[in-house]
């Protein structure tokens, strides 16, 4: 089984014309992470089971999706390039990473390989389209103020305070088959910003205290916080990697 970029035929044609049927998705909403693929005719009619991929059909890619094929449950195919694809029972093992980098292809070999069917269709095939695009607008602010404690370094005197912060973040799934694996899995609805959301604002705000601690024991005033924004985004990476694994 694998993937073929298809050639356009045909001035004004394309291979949808050809195909028996293929796999489409509308712009994805930037409140949504991941939707499954629909299937529909040359005539973009809806046909049949969603979970049959039969040989010879197109799957169809826009700019900043990223369509992944499971067989049961497990990704075997990836493309995340712009363009009209066909499926080909038999092929070898494809991936089209686009711009994700060269990090999706340990992901995609740790899926292990295929177990050949003889050009025979799969049990259970799926569709699913990722979104790719970074997501601006997130908002987030400390519902209770945090506390700073500051260390005068030449007289030792020390003060505690409180700090309020807010501000916005943006969301972009850097690698679609460990989304897949260990978040989404096989949604039979949208899968939407906000089931991520209410877990990761809280994992947010809980690595925001240890972040300021570590800019306070560098001697730094309230005051002289948003003079190193950089050194706190680089704290709360390294709170939120060693709380959250990947």
């Amino acid at each position: 089984m694998g993937l073929i970029r298809a050639a356009i035929s045909g001035a004004k044609s394309t291979m949808r014309d050809q195909w028996i049927d293929f796999f489409v998705c509308n712009s994805i909403p930037e409140d949504t992470l991941m939707v499954k693929g629909v299937k529909q005719n040359s005539k973009g009619i809806n046909r049949g089971s969603d979970n049959v991929i039969a040989n010879g059909s197109g799957i169809v890619v826009s700019a900043g999706q990223c369509a992944i094929i499971t067989e049961q449950g497990t990704v075997v195919e990836l493309v995340a390039e712009p363009g009209e694809f066909t499926w080909e029972a038999g092929g070898e093992p494809s991936i089209f990473h686009g711009g994700l980098g060269s990090g999706i292809l340990n992901s995609f070999k740790t899926m292990g390989r295929r177990i050949a069917r003889g050009g025979e269709t799969g049990r259970d095939h799926r569709v699913y389209y990722v979104n790719i695009k970074e997501l601006h607008g997130n908002k987030f602010g400390t519902a209770q103020p945090i506390p700073f404690r500051i260390l005068d370094p030449d007289t030792g005197f020390r003060i505690s305070t409180t700090v309020r912060c807010n501000g916005a973040y943006s969301w972009k799934v850097a690698d679609p088959i460990k989304f897949f694996t260990n978040v989404a899995a096989n949604i039979t609805e949208d899968f939407k910003v906000e089931r991520l959301a209410g877990q990761m604002r809280p994992e947010f705000m809980a690595a925001l205290q240890p972040s300021f601690g570590a800019l306070a024991q560098k001697g730094l005033l309230p005051d002289e916080l948003t003079l190193h924004t950089l050194e706190l985004a680089e704290e709360l990476n390294k709170t939120l990697q060693t709380n959250g694994g990947n």
